[in-house]
């Protein structure tokens, strides 16, 4: 018996020591907790007991070290109201803005309208003139009547080069009239002359110049002259014919006064002269006065116009 005693003593003491040492192990790892906890113990028997009137005055909980160690959560996205817009993306709105800037750089800003320069109205390539005509000299020795056309052939410099024709037919007026009252002559005479024309229609700036074609012009072809004599009233009568090349250059305008329509005006240097060769048509011979001889259109006219361009 003494001995089971003393084996029950043995075993009793062996199952202390374990349990002791177990809740030492258990307990180790929690040393700072047991000791925050102990801490807070011993403040909170060091510290007075408040009354109910300081627990309401005190509002704001006491933060722990974990509290405080604990970030704060992120505000919640703000959700899009019907007043404000929904926000853009800054990621995908900064290469927008770059293609933007790109474009617009790339794209030439509006240049003002210019006006349009204001020119006289040339005749230009592929247009006709066409237009009647009367002339006379100062003095009117010589009145003639006619027509001409005008053709647009290419653009050349600060203008348009023309060709074309024209015919005349002139009389000779104050001079006979005056022969025919001082002699015992029935004089008169006529020539009808084609020329060939080139002109040069000019391209003037000018707001007061956008219904004017102004040209230059020269001219080149034959003239066919012819005159008639009466002697002793008409007891004997002589024609008179002969044919030489004429000239002439002058300026021109036409100026539009509606629509194609037109009036224009020449000045022009043109010569031309020769010498007839008179036959017999009625009558017997008689002598002819040398006075009557000689022809001539050399001098400076007028030429008068109105016509359509086309």
């Amino acid at each position: 018996m003494p001995a089971m005693r003393s084996a029950i003593a043995a075993v009793a003491v062996a199952i202390g020591c374990i349990l002791q040492i177990c809740p030492d192990a258990a307990a180790a790892p929690k040393k700072p907790k047991a000791a925050v906890t102990s801490k807070k113990k011993s403040q909170k028997k060091s510290e007075p007991k408040k009354t109910e009137g300081e627990k309401v005055e005190k509002t704001e909980p006491t933060t722990t070290p974990a509290a405080a160690e604990t970030p704060a959560p992120e505000p919640a996205p703000a959700t899009p109201t019907a007043d404000a817009p929904p926000k853009k993306d800054e990621s995908s709105a900064a290469p927008s803005g770059a293609s933007a800037s790109a474009t617009i750089a790339s794209v030439p800003k509006d240049k003002p309208a210019l006006e349009p320069v204001v020119k006289s109205k040339t005749l230009e390539p592929l247009h006709v003139d066409v237009k009647a005509t009367g002339n006379a000299d100062a003095l009117l020795a010589f009145i003639g009547v006619g027509g001409a056309a005008d053709v647009g052939i290419v653009r050349a410099g600060p203008g348009v080069l023309a060709l074309g024709g024209a015919g005349e037919y002139d009389f000779c007026a104050t001079v006979c009239w005056l022969f025919n009252a001082i002699t015992p002559l029935e004089f008169s005479q006529r020539q009808i002359s084609l020329w060939g024309r080139a002109s040069y229609h000019i391209d003037i700036k000018g707001k007061s110049m956008e219904k004017i074609d102004v040209f230059p012009f020269v001219m080149l072809g034959p003239t066919f002259a012819q005159a008639n004599i009466k002697l002793d009233n008409g007891a004997a009568e002589y024609r008179g014919k002969d044919t030489a090349i004429a000239a002439g250059a002058g300026l021109g305008a036409n100026i539009f006064v509606a629509g194609p329509l037109f009036v224009g005006g020449e000045a022009r240097f043109r010569w031309a002269q020769g010498v007839y060769q008179y036959e017999l048509i009625a009558g017997n011979e008689r002598v002819i006065d040398g006075s009557v001889y000689s022809w001539s259109t050399t001098g400076i006219d007028i030429l008068f116009a109105m016509g359509a361009r086309f």
